[in-house]
Order: C-alpha cells, then sequence, then structure tokens
C-alpha cells in the first residue's frame, strides 16, 4: 500500500512550519502536519509566563522568507512572536495542512512499503513516505522532586505550565532556578509580590541585552526599504558568529565578554555580598549565557532575596535550606526543560524493530548531521543530536537542515515510488567520532551543563560556527547513504542468499 502523503511533519512550532513552507517553495503539496495541541506555535505557545521573551534579536529570530519589518522591540516577547507565526500560518495558508490535537504516540517503519505508519493517542494511523521531527528541544519540563514536595498546600508548577488566573499580589513567591526563564520571570514579578525568593544552585554569566523599542522611522524604512531589514538581519548574524568565538577557546573573547559581565554585575547589583553570590566560579560560555538588562536590579528590592543553599526540603508552608524556614505561598520551578536526554522523543521503531529511545539509552544518541540516523530510512530530524546552537538563532539551523532535507527528499523521488535511503552506519559513526573530538576543544569540555545527558556526554551543542553547519549541509553527497529501490527485491534477494 501507498504512502497516504509523501512527507510527514511532527510539531507545527517554528521547525515544522519552516518545513511546510520550503516543502511549498519547491512545489510539494502532499504533507502533513501532526501536531498535538490545538494551535500552532510551539514553545511560544506554550510558555505563558510573564517576561517571556526571545534572547535573539527579532531581525534574526524570524523565518528568512518571511521577513517582519514591525517588531515592536529589538528583543520580541513571546505573544508578538505567536502573532508573527500566526500571520506566516495564514499567509501561507498552512492550517489545511496541519491536523490539529493530534499527538504521535509511535512512528514505525514499514520496510515492505518503504514507508512510516504514524499512530496517534486514538491509535488512528496514517503512512507517509518520508518523516520530519520538528518537535523541537524545549518540551518536556524538567521538574525537581524536593523532599516533601507533596506535603506542600501552596500552589507549585513549573514555569512552562503557568496559569494566567493566579493573582501574585501580597503573596509569598518561590522562583527555583537562576537560568534564562528564572531571568525573565523575577523582574517581572518582583513588583507584585510580597516577598520574593530566589533559590539558586549555581550563579549564571548575565549580560547585558540592550532591549529598546522600535522607532517608528525604522518601521517605517523597513517597510518602504526591506532591503534595509536584510542588511541588518546580515549584521546580527555576523555579530553572533563574533561572539561565538568564545566557546572555542578564544582567550580575547573570554577575557572581554568576563569583564563585560563582571562590570555588568558591580554596576547594577549594590549589595556586596549579593554580587559576590550572583558571581559564577566556572568559565563564561560553559552554561548558558543569559540576556537581561532587569534580572540584577530586581535583587536590590528590599523584599527580594537571594538564596544559595541546597533544598533540604519542603514542608506544608515552607521551603528548608540551612535549617531556615522561608514561608511561601507558590513555588515555581523555573528549572529548564529534558533536552540532552531521549524522553523528549517519541516512540521511534526502525529497520528490524530497532526502538531509537532504547539505542540512544545504551549507547550517545548519534545522527549524521544531526539529521539522518542509520537504520531509520527516510527519517529526517530538526535539531537532532549535536545541531544544536549555544550563541545564534536556532532557526537558521533549521533552516539549514532543510536546505539539506530538501536534497535528501528529491534524491529518493528520483529512485522510484518504492526505494529507501538510509545513511551508512560507518558515514554516521565517522561523523560522530569527528564532532566528539571538537566538544574537546571547546569551553563546554568537563564542564556541568543542561547539555549534558544522563551519562555526562554533550550530544545537543554542534562544536563549529553556524557558518560551518550551514557549509555541510549545503549540498547532499548520495555516496553518504544506502539507497534501495526496492525493499520487497532485498529482502527476496537476502532470503535467497540464505539456501
Amino acid at each position: 500500500m501507498s504512502a497516504l502523503y509523501q512527507v510527514g511533519i511532527v510539531g507545527a512550532g517554528f521547525g515544522g512550519i519552516i518545513a511546510a513552507i520550503e516543502l511549498l517553495k519547491s512545489g510539494r503539496h502532499s504533507f502533513i502536519i501532526f501536531e498535538k495541541a490545538g494551535d500552532i506555535g510551539g514553545v511560544w505557545r506554550n510558555n505563558i509566563y510573564p517576561g517571556c521573551g526571545c534572547d535573539v534579536r527579532s531581525d534574526f529570530y524570524s523565518i528568512k522568507s518571511q521577513p517582519n519589518p514591525n517588531w515592536s522591540e529589538h528583543f520580541s516577547q513571546r505573544k508578538e512572536i505567536l502573532d508573527y507565526l500566526d500571520h506566516v500560518v495564514e499567509k501561507q495558508q498552512l492550517k489545511k495542512y496541519i491536523r490539529f490535537n493530534t499527538e504521535v504516540g509511535e512512528a514505525r517503519f514499514l520496510p515492505a512499503e518503504g514507508c512510516w505508519q504514524i499512530t496517534d493517542q486514538h491509535f488512528s494511523t496514517c503512512k507517509v513516505k518520508i518523516l520530519i521531527l520538528a518537535t523541537g528541544p524545549f518540551r518536556l519540563p524538567q521538574i525537581p522532586k524536593p523532599d516533601g514536595i507533596e506535603k506542600f498546600k501552596g500552589t507549585s508548577f513549573h514555569s512552562a505550565n503557568w496559569d494566567n488566573n493566579l493573582k501574585l499580589e501580597s503573596l509569598n513567591v518561590a522562583v527555583i532556578g537562576t537560568g534564562s526563564s528564572s531571568a525573565q520571570i523575577v523582574p517581572a514579578i518582583a513588583g507584585k509580590v510580597k516577598n520574593l525568593y530566589v533559590f539558586q544552585r549555581s550563579p549564571a554569566w548575565v549580560l547585558p541585552k540592550w532591549n529598546g523599542r522600535s522607532s517608528k522611522i525604522k518601521i517605517a524604512a523597513y517597510r518602504r526599504f526591506p532591503a534595509l531589514q536584510k542588511i541588518s538581519r546580515e549584521l546580527n548574524y555576523w555579530f553572533l558568529e563574533w561572539i561565538g568565538l568564545l566557546f572555542f577557546s578564544k582567550r580575547f573573547m573570554h577575557r572581554l565578554i568576563t569583564w563585560l559581565a563582571k562590570n555588568k554585575l558591580s554596576k547594577e547589583v549594590k549589595d556586596p555580598l549579593t554580587r559576590q553570590l550572583l558571581t559564577p566560579t566556572y568559565a563564561v560560555g560553559c552554561k548558558r549565557i543569559i540576556l537581561s538588562d532587569d534580572f540584577y536590579p530586581a535583587f536590590n528590592l528590599p523584599h527580594v532575596k537571594l538564596i544559595t543553599g541546597a533544598i533540604q526540603s519542603v514542608d506544608e508552608h515552607s521551603i528548608v535550606v540551612d535549617n531556615t524556614k522561608f514561608k511561601v505561598d507558590v513555588i515555581v520551578f523555573a528549572t529548564g526543560f529534558k533536552v540532552a536526554d531521549i524522553e523528549q522523543y517519541i516512540r521511534i521503531i526502525g529497520l528490524e524493530g530497532a526502538e531509537l529511545g532504547n539505542q540512544w539509552e545504551q549507547s550517545k544518541p548519534k545522527a549524521f548531521l544531526g539529521i539522518n540516523v542509520a537504520g531509520y530510512p527516510n527519517l529526517c530530524f530538526q535539531l537532532g543530536p549535536n545541531s544544536g546552537l549555544y550563541h545564534s538563532s536556532v532557526l537558521h539551523v533549521i533552516e539549514s537542515q532543510m536546505v539539506y532535507i530538501l536534497q535528501y527528499v528529491a534524491l529518493l523521488e528520483s529512485r522510484g515510488d518504492h526505494a529507501v535511503i538510509d545513511v551508512k552506519a560507518d558515514r554516521q559513526q565517522a561523523y560522530n567520532n569527528q564532532i566528539d573530538h571538537e566538544l574537546t576543544k571547546t569551553v563546554w569540555n568537563g564542564c556541568h551543563s543542561w547539555y549534558l545527558n544522563k551519562r555526562g556526554e554533550n550530544v545537543v551543542l554542534y562544536p563549529h560556527l553556524t557558518w560551518h553547519y550551514r557549509k555541510h549541509t549545503r549540498k547532499i553527497d548520495p555516496s553518504d547513504y544506502k539507497i534501495i529501490t526496492s525493499y520487497k527485491i532485498a529482502e527476496q534477494e537476502m532470503l535467497t542468499s540464505r539456501f
């Protein structure tokens, strides 16, 4: 039986939308997008916490083929980003390709038919020739379970599950974590609450964001002369590439960024002890760098307290640290997501019944270019293992991957209706050996962060600048793949050779 659709896409966030746009631009209309929620947007739909926004400038954090001259700020807030995505989807008429409220539970490759069978939460099935996983890395919240949390009688939740009906006025609020989400939440709620306790496991390096409103003149100029926005985008890109040198043991960049971060801290936090507690002891760049103009100043407010001891326990009304009780009414876990572990992926069954989750549980997650995995034909990842970023717009990587994926699709189509292509295992291994070697030269080597999986392996980041990745994904090399024109014939030849 032939596949019902040529391409299936899992996820209707930025990645899925970019994939759909590129398929349409290439003249391909036989595709479907599976979206578990009732609307588009992915991480920008889900994260509604106060202050939620992007730490990449708006001109660059947008789809290259879909510029928006109307960004109201240099760094956009989530609602404006979501409005932008809604506009793009409406303009490209993509909703007719999206199957909403459809959560993919399993994707199983059917060798005899050369396609993937998709099974949703209602056990309904759909077949697609090629599968693109665009689920994004920030799907599953990382929620710690401090001793006694089940006894807490107040309200507790992860930042990704924020309740906008919750009134924080006159309440004692605890924010656990001092990462990117916390740096946005803390200043956004500091002026509303009675007391705000910020629980820090380790401090983060914080750099200026230099955010501001877009002037009417700038917006008018972008509308009238679109080339100006393209130039701005290009300048943003190369500036971030320059910043990216920090991660590759460039001493000048380390000294510059460290000085900038420490200078910011000394100017913005008045209390010497608080400044000391907010000063990281690890190399800048080891963990995610925060961009913020208002995180540090929040600690100058008399009712905002930084707590640095380990949480011992939680009781009915308090969090206990170093035998001291901090009475709280609300606990917000601003503790990030499960990015480096295989739980973020759906159940994927490849050749000979191999299950990708089990395979990656037993050995380091590996993919060729972060896109294809040996033993799982006709399958493409967006932001797969070691293709993530640390300094630039992740959309740039997704767009690079789609350039490659479209060539992958074309290669498959050129070999007939029953063809399948599978990356060669030795090519995948050689590529990952090189990635592992290059990672040893970076600032992340020997550093504990959420880039690491449970075994301490960096399975998230690409150890080069983005221009390097774009260069390697610009053109597909068919010799990297096994191309089988008919799995039925291949199986018959295999059986015949055994007798």
